[in-house]
């Protein structure tokens, strides 16, 4: 049997519109056709709260040579699913058979050779800064800094003095990284330790008040709560900065920024033909990042023509929907400051 550098996996689980599952199909396809090296190598799509995914979708998985499992590893936090990551990459880290893990969202696909995920010698870890500050902390002075003091106080570790770039908004925030993209070796137990903080922080009544500040929001995406995964990610790993390696601007990229990008990292391209891994967030094949991504020489390649086939939402998401995004998300964060501050008040009275 071949020894593969890495085995890559995926969370999969049926939802009311199919987009988590024809975006997995996508992420796995895109891997077998454009991973280089790494097209051959092993994908496990795991449905971490034992939902089954329909037959036709589990033989389309059989055609390109997935392993597929559902089982009950999310239970106790089986209303949070972004904590099914975490929970599938501690239940791989026993089964696997290549020493290096690969988790990728399912709203991303690859678009080029992932050579950066051979991690060098003594590197144990490796991941991306967030693409906006969002919940992160940038100094005492950040009101957010009441979160990260009480998380890292929860598992009595000390605050990091360094800081990382966020890729996007260009600030300078404590460690905090994007979840949708890491690799870890298996004999770290990253996983199994990523899991434990986890538990410990959202049974955190402190922790969970902070994170919950804003109540009423019509839009989950943006409440902080969502957040808990990278927040735990971050204290995770804290204790793995010397053997922690940053990727590239190319990985865990969100292309259809493309714009802000280019301002941010004048010296990289970004287009189909440079962008390794591309987090689309659901804008996979919508006419108007496809007119933002291509340069001329891949208007007609048969990549831009197997991601233009790949929109499965309805309506596409458009321009208006990508620029709003920041505004909201933005304002969203600045709303629950506002409510760390009334909080942190009342508790002064």
């Amino acid at each position: 049997m071949r020894d593969w550098p890495v085995s890559f996996f995926v969370c999969i689980e049926p939802d009311n519109n199919c987009s988590l599952i024809n975006n997995s199909i996508s992420l796995i396809e895109s891997i077998r056709l454009f991973g280089g090296e790494f097209a051959g190598c092993p994908i496990y799509t795991i449905s971490p709260r034992g939902r089954i995914i329909p037959c036709e979708t589990k033989q389309r998985l059989y055609e390109l040579g997935v392993i597929h499992a559902e089982l009950n590893l999310n239970l106790e936090y089986s209303n949070y699913p972004h904590a099914n990551k975490i929970y599938a990459g501690a239940y791989l880290e026993q089964i696997a058979r290549t020493e290096i893990l690969v988790f990728l969202d399912s709203d991303s696909v690859i678009l080029n050779e992932p050579a950066e995920f051979r991690l060098p010698p003594g590197v144990d870890i490796g991941v991306t800064p967030v693409w906006l500050k969002g919940i992160g902390c940038s100094d005492d002075r950040d009101l957010s800094a009441h979160l990260w003091k009480i998380a890292y106080s929860v598992v009595a570790k000390k605050i990091p003095k360094d800081f990382v770039l966020t890729r996007i908004g260009q600030e300078t925030i404590l460690p905090y990284y994007n979840s949708g993209m890491i690799v870890a070796r298996r004999s770290s137990g990253f996983f199994h330790i990523w899991q434990s903080v986890f538990e410990r922080l959202v049974s955190s009544d402190q922790v969970m008040d902070v994170l919950c500040a804003v109540s009423g929001t019509n839009d989950y995406l943006y409440r902080p709560q969502m957040f808990a995964d990278q927040l735990s990610l971050a204290v995770t790993i804290s204790d793995w900065d010397s053997r922690l390696k940053e990727f590239s601007a190319l990985y865990n990229c969100p292309l259809h920024h493309k714009n802000k990008l280019s301002d941010n990292f004048q010296n990289m391209k970004f287009d189909l033909e440079s962008v390794v891994h591309w987090h689309h967030n659901n804008y996979l094949g919508s006419p108007y990042v496809l007119g933002i991504v291509s340069d001329g020489s891949c208007m007609q390649s048969a990549k831009r023509q197997w991601i233009e086939s790949r929109c499965f939402i309805n309506p596409p998401l458009s321009g208006a929907d990508n620029e709003r995004f920041f505004e909201y998300f933005n304002n969203s964060m600045m709303a629950w400051r506002n409510a760390i501050a009334e909080m942190l008040q009342k508790d002064m009275r």
